[in-house]
């Protein structure tokens, strides 16, 4: 037998990624899909606001450059008639920087092949159906890029490689607020570091998206377009935590989910307090589903939210895999989580691509009782019918 090098076994990686993500369902890149805001939001603010002016734009509460750019781009390569095929392989590339930086990027934390490949395709198999393959939730696969730069060795990063790490932190840093959050992690490792001009330079990319993101809030507040917070929804807090901190075990029952976070916690109780650089992981999935529940929608949270966290913990896990794997409760519940992303999970696309919805076209077009000529773009169903408004008022009913 011959050994691959790291490049090789890296390819191979990244080879089976894209067989897997092809197979989990072709329609994706045969009859490509528009999701939710990417087109009532993001593409209607092409059509509202022209090709420049949308880039701009806020949106919802925050700033996304990555979901303007795509939207403006591709309605100017392809129109509406191809702009879903554009939007769908931007998000592909996107996701795959995002979920692969653990073969480009040294660290601690996956300084072996088994980690370094079972990180990965952990953070493709839990790629929940909402975030996937659409530019809205991109955010959460760029906070993910967000957490693993902070927990690898930036020292390491040179040359063209760093200019790249550089470039995809802008992206992620001005679309949404899911990186910019960590903005503590990284003034601390900056200082562990002693300021030295790669980290400054990383802390600064993430220091002017949050300065984006908060004049963002402060221009859609004055034009009252900003809803989502509001104390009002605090009872629903302590829920949202719960649903948001037990995604990891989105493959099982809502009600079992608790029930393995909680053995979980209770078999590594002793580690929580023993291994301290490696609990940086889960401490960074602590913090991020607080901060992320409590901006969800109506701080209900959920499995989006969950992603970024989820890999995390699943990261603490795999560190500890060599001391705790004898134990056989432990590995039961290892080999739960990883294998039923897989089977359970990953195989099953109802909710995101489903056959029964009308397929996104432009020449589909459908008239209102209003006159009001629209496309309907997924998802679909009687209590949301998302469109892309042709003429009109724009939004979605």
């Amino acid at each position: 037998m011959f050994a691959l090098s790291e490049r090789q076994k890296n390819i191979a990686v990244l080879l089976t990624a894209l067989i897997a993500i092809f197979l989990r369902e072709p329609l994706y890149f045969i009859q490509p899909r528009i999701w939710a805001e990417e087109g009532s939001v993001h593409i209607q603010a092409v059509l509202d606001h022209g090709l420049i002016g949308s880039i701009f734009l806020p949106h919802l509460g925050y700033f996304s450059l990555a979901n303007n750019i795509i939207a403006s781009v591709g309605f100017k390569l392809f129109g509406l008639d191809g702009i879903a095929y554009f939007t769908t392989f931007s998000s592909l590339i996107l996701m795959l920087l995002c979920i692969t930086a653990p073969l480009y990027l040294k660290s601690q934390f996956w300084d072996d092949d088994f980690k370094r490949i079972t990180l990965v395709l952990f953070a493709l198999f839990l790629s929940y159906q909402e975030i996937w393959l659409n530019t809205v939730n991109l955010q959460f696969y760029f906070c993910l890029f967000g957490c693993l730069l902070f927990l690898s060795d930036i020292d390491q990063i040179n040359g063209v490689k760093f200019i790249a790490v550089i470039a995809l932190l802008l992206f992620c840093a001005m679309t949404g607020v899911t990186t910019v959050v960590l903005v503590p992690f990284f003034i601390y490792k900056c200082r562990k570091a002693g300021w030295n001009r790669k980290h400054v330079s990383i802390l600064s990319v993430l220091l002017a998206g949050l300065l984006i993101q908060l004049l963002s809030l402060v221009y859609l507040s004055m034009g009252e377009q900003v809803t989502r917070f509001s104390l009002e929804n605090l009872p629903s807090f302590p829920g949202g935590l719960l649903r948001t901190f037990a995604s990891i075990f989105t493959e099982v029952p809502l009600g079992l989910r608790y029930v393995l976070f909680g053995g979980l916690i209770y078999i590594l109780r002793k580690n929580l307090f023993v291994m301290r650089e490696l609990n940086f992981p889960l401490l960074m999935a602590v913090y991020l589903v607080v901060i992320f529940t409590f901006v969800s929608l109506h701080m209900r949270g959920g499995e989006r939210y969950g992603y970024a966290p989820s890999v995390l913990i699943f990261l603490f896990m795999l560190n500890i895999y060599n001391i705790k794997r004898h134990e056989r409760s432990f590995r039961y519940i290892f080999l739960l989580i990883f294998f039923g992303a897989i089977v359970k999970f990953f195989a099953v696309t109802d909710d995101g691509y489903n056959h029964l919805w009308i397929p996104y076209s432009a020449n589909n077009a459908f008239t209102d009782n209003n006159g009001v000529s629209y496309i309907r773009i997924f998802p679909q169903g009687a209590n949301r019918d998302w469109r892309i408004v042709l003429n009109g008022s724009s939004g979605n009913y």
